[in-house]
């Protein structure tokens, strides 16, 4: 996980294996969990992810196409704000 900086929080796209696990569990708890949907069912854009000064995922978003920018399917963490 990369170092904190002034802002409270880094805007990163997971590198590693576990990386991966911790984005995808915190975008299905965020997005997909509240909607009775299944673990696991997105898992094909551009994935970035914002973490604090602990590294600690505080929100999530991914990017169909780089063409477009449009992010979509993004959450933060409910005690960010």
């Amino acid at each position: 996980m990369p170092e904190s900086n002034k802002l409270g929080f880094i805007l990163t796209s997971p590198k590693s294996e576990n990386d991966f696990e911790l984005y995808y569990r915190f975008r299905w708890q965020q997005l997909r969990q509240p909607l009775n949907l299944a673990e696991g069912s997105e898992r094909d854009s551009f994935h970035c992810m914002a973490l604090d000064n602990d590294n600690s995922i505080i929100g999530i978003g991914s990017i169909q196409s780089c063409d477009s920018g449009v992010m979509r399917e993004h959450a933060t963490h409910q005690n960010v704000g």
